[in-house]
């Protein structure tokens, strides 16, 4: 899921949420050899494994490269992922994931952008 990105990019869902959207940017910038640029996907914030985090009250980022015609179908092959950026992404994740639980405070929500993704 995230190896099909546009070039340089990562697509989160969930990243104008919380405050974890702000680790991914400062991870970003603090790391530029990672050459990525941090972008919010949105529309998919209910679709996946993230969700009953949220509905838990848990900011939950989601590391997405986004739709194609290939996604979930038998034509979705490892030779069209781009290896060496989704290797990029995952040490950005690493590095957000560093800071959490590094910190001692926790992930805040956005509470409008909760209300607005997250059904009771």
């Amino acid at each position: 899921m995230i190896a099909r990105n546009p070039q340089d990019t990562v697509g989160l869902v969930g990243k104008d949420y919380s405050s974890l959207g702000a680790l991914v940017d400062r991870a970003a910038r603090e790391h530029p050899e990672l050459r990525l640029t941090p972008k919010e996907h949105e529309g998919m914030y209910p679709g996946s494994d993230h969700y009953p985090f949220a509905q838990r009250g848990v900011p939950a980022l989601f590391f997405f490269s986004g739709e194609h015609p290939d996604l979930h179908a038998v034509t979705d092959n490892v030779d069209r992922a781009d290896t060496e950026q989704a290797t990029r992404i995952v040490r950005l994740a690493f590095r957000v994931g560093l800071e959490v639980a590094n910190t001692v405070a926790r992930p805040t929500w956005d509470p409008a952008a909760r209300a607005r993704v997250v059904t009771p």
